[in-house]
Formats: C-alpha cells, structure tokens, sequence
C-alpha cells in the first residue's frame, strides 16, 4: 500500500468519526429544539413550572456542559440532590471529552484530505459516504423499534452508575427532559446524519463528473 492509499485510508476513517462527534456536539448545543418542545410537549403543564424557569434551567444545563470554566453545578431556582449534581458533573466531562477528541481529529484528517485531494484520490468522499450511510441505517433500528429501551441502554453504557435515574422530589429538574425530547434530538441528529452522507456523495460524483467531461481547448 502506498503512502496515498495510507493516507487515504486514516482518513476516511478519522473523518466519519469527527462528523459523528461533531454533530452530537452541535445537537447538544442546538437550543431551538428544546424551545420548540416546551410547548409542543407542554412541559409547563406538565412540570408545574413556568416558562422562565424551564428555559433558565435548560440553558444553564447546556452553559454549564459546554464551559471549560471550573465552576459548581447549581441550577438557578430549583433545588439539585447530591447524586443528580454528580450526574451532570459527569454528562459534562463527556461533553468536554468529545469536543477535545473532536478538535483533535479534524486536525489531523484536514492533512488527510488536503493530501488526498492534491493527489487526486478523490474516492475518499465515496468511502466516507459508505460509511456514514450506515450509522443512520444501523442507529434508526433500536430508535424506531423500541426508543425507551434503547435510551436505558445508551445510559447504561455512558455511566457507572444510575445515577441518571432521577427522583423529580428531590431533582424536579428530570421534569423539564420529557424522553420525547431526546426522541426529536435522535431524529434531528440522523437527519444531519443523512444530508452529510449523501452531501459527501454528490461532491464525489460531481468530482467523477468533471474528471469524465471532455476539456474544451
């Protein structure tokens, strides 16, 4: 295998990893969702807190995960339990984890394609769509099948603990997460999932295109 083929093969690799990761960042950042949700699921209803406190608590939820400022987990107006503070603490470590690996990684695939593409290996793009077409395909299964079941076991492979199992008596925050608001997180991040996919095709038959048309003297 020559050093193109190497380069290439890393590559795609390191890249559908680095578009995983980012668009779970992205989605964990994205708020509009959330707000969309706290009427279409009628959270205030059902949580018996206002608009303003579910909206605060959420941000600050999302602030805190994202800040690499060494602060305290405390939610603003509502109360958090010792085991539901270390929850969080622990959802933002991964959090934290994910943007590090994810900067990493696209640091070191941007060589790879810029290599790749002065050398003309241009199949890179197909590989790449191959292989992201297939997290889609494999994750929508569980989703559609059986969500909730799979939620427990995505937690269950994340923490060490259960933790994440929430008393709302003690951590009433659990009542402003519905589990379909995560289903619509799910949907959304496979959706994003799909238009990378086919978006990383089209640049490869646009590029097989070109090589195929006749040049005009």
């Amino acid at each position: 295998m020559n050093i193109i083929c190497k380069i290439g093969y890393y590559t795609k690799n390191l890249i559908p990893v680095a578009l995983l990761i980012s668009i779970i960042v992205f989605i964990f950042s994205f708020r509009q969702i959330y707000y969309l949700d706290i009427d279409n699921l009628n959270i205030p209803q059902k949580s018996g807190l206002s608009r303003e406190i579910i909206k605060e608590s959420y941000d600050y939820l999302i602030d805190y995960s994202i800040s690499f400022e060494d602060t305290k987990f405390e939610i603003p107006r509502l109360p958090s339990s010792e085991n539901g503070i270390i929850h969080f603490v622990e959802v933002r470590n991964i959090i934290q984890m994910l943007i590090r690996i994810k900067i990493a990684i696209w640091l070191i695939s941007l060589f790879g394609v810029i290599y790749c593409w002065k050398n003309k290996y241009h199949k890179i793009f197909l590989s790449i769509f191959r292989q992201l077409i297939l997290i889609p395909v494999t994750l929508s299964i569980p989703f559609v099948v059986n969500f909730s079941g799979s939620f427990v076991a995505f937690h269950k492979i994340l923490f060490r603990n259960d933790y994440w199992i929430f008393d709302e008596r003690i951590d009433p925050v659990i009542k402003i997460l519905p589990e379909k608001f995560f289903f619509h997180e799910a949907i959304f991040m496979l959706s994003i999932i799909l238009g990378v996919s086919f978006t990383a095709i089209a640049i490869y038959k646009y590029i097989d295109f070109k090589k195929l048309r006749p040049s005009k003297h």
